[in-house]
């Protein structure tokens, strides 16, 4: 009996993880084929984890392989009039999507992640502040593998 408790709430969770993933690729209408990019972005956090952010998509778009991602902001707040303001204040052009703060623990993402990226297979990679231009490699490296 516990045997059978144990693998429903794996299951359970394993769908959990898929539901999300389908969410923020319905959100972005992302291809079966295209890696999700995504930023977290808290409206009330540092400057550094908007700074770097913002460098790394600088970098995604001049790049070979930017034609190959679905780019989408995921920004903690409570309305959609922040996610607005967010969007204009940003000049964001892309996906978004409204986190009610329990999105990295869905993604089983470690406290401090700024970016996490999903391929086509929903293997995901995440980022945490730091170097930008070596974690720019790491995404690229990632999305190339």
């Amino acid at each position: 009996m516990k045997i059978l408790i144990f693998i429903i709430c794996i299951l359970n969770i394993s769908f959990l993880k898929a539901d999300v993933i389908d969410e923020l690729r319905l959100a972005s209408n992302a291809k079966e084929n295209e890696t999700l990019v995504i930023f977290h972005y808290n409206i009330v956090s540092c400057v550094k984890c908007d700074i770097e952010p913002n460098e790394i998509l600088t970098n995604l778009k001049n790049h070979k392989i930017f034609n190959k991602l679905k780019i989408i902001a995921t920004v903690i707040c409570d309305r959609d009039i922040e996610l607005k303001i967010f969007a204009k204040d940003k000049q964001w052009k892309y996906s978004m999507y409204r986190n009610d703060g329990s999105l990295l623990s869905k993604l089983q993402a470690p406290p401090g992640t700024i970016i996490t990226v999903i391929n086509a297979k929903n293997e995901k990679f995440h980022i945490k502040a730091g170097n930008s231009k070596s974690n720019f490699t790491k995404i690229i490296d990632f999305i190339a593998e």
